[in-house]
């Protein structure tokens, strides 16, 4: 009879057989590994969970963990990865089951940032809320940026300049498809990581993991894109969280299926990144 259980180490090379060979085999096993392997945190509370039948791994969840500091809070996230359960186990209430195991920390913000429409009804079971449902999106203007604005790309130069929760970040995801950059304008200074999708055809997306401060963020967006987006095919997509509450100079979008999030006491929307996650460890497009 299939049960649940918190996913361990010693599940991993069946966890990782599962998803190549039933959810994508695009994603070599030792790509799937990287969900479980990650190495910003070494006391991991489990994996995630998976479906069992009689020694048989059928199902899986999982669950990415980072302690994370924003504005002077400690919080701990869990980002849900890799849903999958077998055919012949579904509709039969395992899949709820499963997510609840995943999902049965108490003082874990889990997040799920690429949540499909038939998904949705089962995080709102679970306690998963509404995260974002905007972007904003950028072309280049064919403005020359701003007098006096400043970017850094190089990553040697940023870290020289961050303090020591930012050289964090940089560490922890060194290895991975995360690009800094480094603005410095009239109004302060703000870490912004970006992840980087570029097709055959030439077009692609610059897409907003982390913005460090929003309202600096938010008044230099167009001078931003202008320096950094490398054609007219190429755009930059920020979550509406990132932006802060000021005036935009663009319009936002709505995303196809927003990102949900379960709340916790003094953790704001806006101190839930994209950092941490599945995006990063599987270099995934944000829909």
């Amino acid at each position: 009879m299939a049960g649940t259980r918190p996913a361990i180490a010693a599940d991993i090379e069946g966890i990782c057989s599962l998803l190549h060979r039933r959810m994508s085999a695009e994603i070599s096993e030792d790509g799937w590994r990287r969900l479980m392997t990650y190495p910003w945190l070494a006391d991991k509370p489990d994996l995630g969970a998976i479906v069992e039948d009689g020694g048989d791994i059928v199902g899986y969840l999982g669950v990415i963990y980072a302690d994370r500091r924003r504005r002077g809070r400690d919080f701990r996230t869990g980002n849900l990865t890799s849903w999958y359960v077998e055919k012949s186990y579904r509709r039969s209430g395992i899949g709820l089951d499963l997510l609840r195991m995943a999902t049965r920390h108490s003082d874990v913000v889990y997040t799920s940032f690429t949540p499909t429409e038939r998904t949705l009804p089962l995080l709102r079971l679970a306690g998963l809320r509404p995260l974002d449902g905007e972007r904003c999106v950028w072309r280049r203007s064919g403005q020359r940026p701003r007098a006096g604005l400043r970017i850094i790309a190089e990553p040697e130069h940023i870290r020289s300049s961050l303090g020591r929760e930012g050289r964090r970040l940089l560490a922890d995801h060194a290895g991975l498809p995360v690009h800094p950059f480094l603005v410095r304008g009239a109004t302060g200074d703000c870490l912004v990581l970006l992840s980087i999708h570029q097709d055959a055809g030439g077009g692609g997306r610059l897409e907003a993991l982390y913005v460090e401060a929003p309202e600096v963020f938010a008044s230099v967006a167009q001078d931003f894109a202008d320096a950094v987006l490398p054609s007219d095919q190429i755009e930059l997509a920020v979550d509406r969280r990132f932006l802060g509450a000021g005036p935009l100079d663009t319009q936002p979008q709505k995303i196809r299926v927003p990102r949900y999030y379960r709340p916790a006491p003094g953790v704001d929307p806006a101190d839930v990144d994209i950092l941490y996650s599945e995006i990063e460890l599987l270099d995934l497009k944000l829909w």
